[in-house]
């Protein structure tokens, strides 16, 4: 998981120097859509945490 992070950082800073802003975003766009499926499984397991213990 490391190594591909920095591996997309390597690349990003390399796109960067290329096309700036639009990298730039396109890699803000990729973290906010992981962040809100990593929120989405988190959620996820605490409901289904609860719902065991309620049954």
């Amino acid at each position: 998981m490391r190594k591909s992070l920095h591996f997309l950082s390597a690349t990003s800073r390399l796109l960067n120097s290329q096309t700036g802003i639009v990298s730039q975003r396109i890699l803000q766009f990729f973290e906010i859509s992981d962040l809100k499926v990593v929120t989405m499984i988190c959620v996820g397991a605490q409901i289904m945490s609860d719902y065991d213990r309620l049954m």
